[in-house]
């Protein structure tokens, strides 16, 4: 995933993810918007959806 104009497709598969019955690998290349990315692992996190980086 191309994250060098938005972080946004990146957060909506993060949030989506976790609604499929395997895990999923996302690779990211160029990420600009790490705050956000950040935000959304955080409440991942939160809601007790497990994820390594």
């Amino acid at each position: 995933l191309d994250g060098s104009k938005t972080s946004q497709y990146l957060s909506s598969l993060l949030i989506n993810c976790p609604l499929l019955e395997q895990d999923t690998e996302i690779e990211v290349i160029r990420a600009v918007e790490t705050p956000y990315i950040e935000m959304t692992l955080s409440w991942l996190k939160s809601e007790g959806i497990r994820y390594k980086r």
